[in-house]
C-alpha cells in the first residue's frame, strides 16, 4: 500500500462490484448506453475504478485526500481509459462532459454549508451532458440518530498476519448540524491511526430542494445498491439520483 492510512482503510473496505452493478442499471434506467463518460467524484482509494473500467466506461476520478489520491492513481495505472486527478467538488470545471457523475460513499456529506452544497450541485449540473445522470450516496443521519445504534468494533487480519481492530466513535455537534465519525485503528492492540470525519446532517427534503434549484429533474431515491426501482427511504443510507434535462 502507499501509506499506513490507506492500508488500514482498505483492510475494512469491501469489493465494489455491487456498486457498479447498481450504477450500470441506473444509467440504463435513464436511457443511456453501456459505453459512457463517468466522473467518480471522491473516489477514495479507487475502490470501484477497476469495475468501472470493466464496463468499458471512460472514467475520470477525483479525490482531494492526497494519500487516497496516490492509492487511486496506482490502481488507475493498470486500467484503460481511467484518469485520476486531485481535487473535489469545488474543482469541477468541465462543461457538458459526462453521462454519469457518481458521488459514492458520502463525499457530498463532507460539504458542511448550504452554499458549498449548492455550488457543488451547480458544478455537477454544468459538467453533465444534457440527459446526464447524477447519483449521490450519503449517510441518512436522521435514521441513524432515530435508531441510535452504537457503533460496532470490527477486526480483521492484515496480509502480514497482524490483528487489526477498527473502533468507531460517534459525536453530534448540535449547533453546527454535523455528525463526527472517528475511526481508531489498532494493530496488535496498539493505536496506529486515527481518522476523523465531520459530515453534515442532510435531509432528503433539503437534497430534493437543492437538486431542483440546480436544475435537475426525475429524482429517484434508493435504500441500497440492491435496489432496481425508486424506493421510499427507510434505511441508514440516503441514495438519490437525478437527471439533467435533455434540453436546457
Amino acid at each position: 500500500m502507499v501509506n499506513l492510512s490507506t492500508e488500514l482503510y482498505n483492510l475494512f473496505d469491501s469489493d465494489g462490484s455491487h456498486i457498479v452493478n447498481f450504477l450500470t442499471w441506473l444509467v440504463k434506467a435513464y436511457g443511456h448506453e453501456d459505453a459512457i463518460d463517468v466522473l467518480d467524484i471522491g473516489c477514495g482509494t479507487g475502490r470501484i475504478l477497476k469495475q468501472m473500467a470493466e464496463q468499458k466506461w471512460r472514467v475520470v476520478a477525483m479525490e482531494p485526500n492526497t494519500e487516497y489520491h496516490a492509492a487511486a492513481t496506482e490502481v488507475a495505472r493498470k486500467l484503460d481509459d481511467v484518469t485520476v486527478i486531485g481535487g473535489g467538488f469545488s474543482e469541477i470545471e468541465q462543461e457538458a462532459t459526462y453521462d454519469l457523475i457518481a458521488a459514492v460513499n458520502a463525499p457530498f456529506a463532507y460539504l458542511t454549508t448550504g452554499e458549498s452544497r449548492m455550488d457543488a450541485l451547480m458544478r455537477m449540473h454544468r459538467a453533465l451532458k444534457p440527459g446526464g445522470v447524477l447519483f449521490i450516496d450519503i449517510p441518512n443521519f436522521i435514521s441513524i440518530l432515530k435508531n441510535h445504534h452504537k457503533p460496532q468494533t470490527t477486526q480483521t487480519q492484515s496480509p502480514t498476519g497482524d490483528l487489526v481492530r477498527r473502533v468507531v466513535e460517534h459525536e453530534v455537534d448540535v449547533h453546527d448540524g454535523t455528525f463526527i465519525h472517528t475511526d481508531l485503528f489498532f494493530v496488535n492492540n496498539e493505536l496506529k491511526n486515527k481518522q476523523v470525519h465531520r459530515m453534515s446532517v442532510i435531509t432528503l427534503t433539503e437534497l430534493r430542494y437543492l437538486l431542483s434549484e440546480a436544475g435537475f429533474d426525475e429524482i429517484m431515491t434508493f435504500n441500497g445498491f440492491g435496489a432496481r426501482e425508486s424506493q421510499r427511504i427507510t434505511s441508514i443510507r440516503l441514495m438519490v439520483s437525478a437527471r439533467k434535462p435533455p434540453t436546457t
